[in-house]
């Protein structure tokens, strides 16, 4: 199964969860991984890592659990609390993780300004902001001096229509 956005729903780029890419990954054994956490969410303060296995949800292993049903457990409003058990390579044991659900906004882009004048923008979806967040970009490339732009669409899922012909235009 594709990585999925850990408690969104639709095009909202926001909810309440612990900020993470999740996958049930064929790779591992068919088990509940974090695909990538999203900086400074609960998941990623925890020090949660990409390729962690999630073994246990407060309690409930997820080795037979579907993604949607992992996720559902994840996510939930700003505040509650939820127990991660967690396996790593080149651990022996499991550790748990207790992690507070926060309100996630998913960035929907991100970039920086390479050596050599090059500016690097990846879009990751299109969304209702994405064309004003490129906006502004441009304008902080623009500043910075960049001469030159790299755009990576590697991994965006899709989105709005209207979005990703604002920003072509």
């Amino acid at each position: 199964q594709p990585a999925a956005l850990c408690g969104v729903v639709g095009l909202d780029p926001t909810y309440g969860g612990v900020g993470a890419y999740v996958a049930i990954d064929a790779d591992n054994g068919s088990r509940f991984t974090v695909s990538r956490p999203i900086w400074g969410g609960p998941l990623y303060r925890a020090g949660i890592r990409s390729g962690d296995i999630v073994v246990a949800i407060d309690g409930e292993p997820t080795l037979s659990l579907a993604l949607e049903d992992c996720v559902r457990r994840l996510k939930g409003p700003a505040g509650t609390k939820v127990v991660l058990s967690v396996m790593r390579a080149g651990w022996t044991e499991k550790q748990d993780f207790t992690l507070t659900r926060a309100n996630i906004t998913i960035p929907t882009t991100a970039y920086d300004v390479l050596p050599g004048g090059i500016g690097y923008l990846a879009l990751l979806s299109f969304g209702e902001d994405t064309a004003r967040e490129i906006r502004r970009v441009l304008d902080e490339f623009a500043t910075a001096g960049v001469r030159a732009l790299v755009i990576d669409l590697r991994g965006n899922g899709g989105g709005l229509l209207r979005a990703a012909v604002d920003i072509a235009s």
